[in-house]
This record gives structure tokens, sequence and C-alpha cells, in this order.
């Protein structure tokens, strides 16, 4: 794996820590602030980070499952117990999934030449 590889599963986890620390912060605060951030902004972020690390090289298989592995292994230390719901990893995983194989699919269209127009009108 190339340094961008690298760096791009760095970011990518500590983006997820960063955002599953603020959201687990936000317990403190009480009402719908822990919720928004463990089932929107974790999740979000993931994706993100998911599809910019297939984009700089880093396999599909290994971006799309970081997010919810550090998403849940991060709140277990923080509180010393998983996420609240088995639905937030999963909507993290969902999400880093779908924009990890976005991310491929670009990849691989990138990689092959451009195919001809068609003329509508004359049928080819």
């Amino acid at each position: 794996m190339k340094n961008r590889g690298r760096r791009a599963l760095l970011f990518q986890a500590l983006a997820v820590i960063l955002f599953t620390l603020l959201s687990v912060l936000a317990v403190g605060l009480g009402g719908i602030w822990y919720d928004v951030g463990m089932w929107g902004l974790v999740p979000l972020a993931g994706a993100v980070c998911a599809w910019r690390g297939v984009r700089r090289g880093v396999s599909a298989y290994l971006a799309w499952i970081l997010p919810p592995c550090c998403q849940t292994a991060f709140h277990w230390i923080l509180l010393g117990y998983p996420p609240s719901s088995p639905g937030m990893p999963m909507v993290c995983a969902l999400l880093a999934l779908v924009a990890s194989a976005a991310a491929q699919v670009l990849n691989e269209r990138g990689n092959k030449p451009p195919q001809e127009k068609r003329d509508r009108i004359g049928g080819r």
C-alpha cells in the first residue's frame, strides 16, 4: 500500500474517532445530540472518508470495515459499553460500504478509454 493509502486510512480512523468522541461527550448535554452524532455525523464521516480512501488507492474491502469498527471500539473504550443500539454501527457500515463501492466503480471507469458517442439521428 502506498503512503497515500496509509494516510487515508489514518485520516479515516481519526475522523470517525473524533466524531464518536464528540457524540459521546454530548451524552452529558442530554437530549438528541448523542443520537444525531452517532446516527448521523459518524456514519457520514465514515462514508466520506471511505470514499476518499478508495479514490486514493485503499482497498474497498478495507475502507468500509474501518468506520464501524472504530465507532464501536472507541465508544466501548470511552463509556465502557458498546453503542446504545446495534443499528448505529450497522448504519455506519452500510453508508461506508455504499461509498466505497461507488468510489471503486469510479476508479474502474477512470481506467477505461472513453466510449464513442453515438449519433441519435443516424441510429448508430
